[in-house]
């Protein structure tokens, strides 16, 4: 089974490297972290919503061509 839906929120990461092993995520909760960089999920090509709120990230352009809603 693949995974859909992960919730790393309030964990003070600073990546999200490891979720590109599940390129079928749909959802995506990485909320209070410290993530700099959205690299890794250029992959999750099936994200429908990503949670980022509480982070650092200063450009979405790693990211920008999935058809994803951003939430905070």
């Amino acid at each position: 089974e693949a995974l859909l839906h992960v919730n790393v929120a309030h964990n003070k990461l600073t990546t999200l490297d490891g979720i590109a092993d599940a390129p079928n995520l749909r959802v995506v909760n990485a909320c209070h972290n410290h993530i700099v960089s959205l690299a890794a999920l250029q992959k999750c090509t099936q994200l429908e919503e990503l949670w980022l709120a509480r982070n650092k990230i200063i450009s979405l352009r790693e990211v920008e061509y999935l058809a994803v809603s951003f939430w905070s």
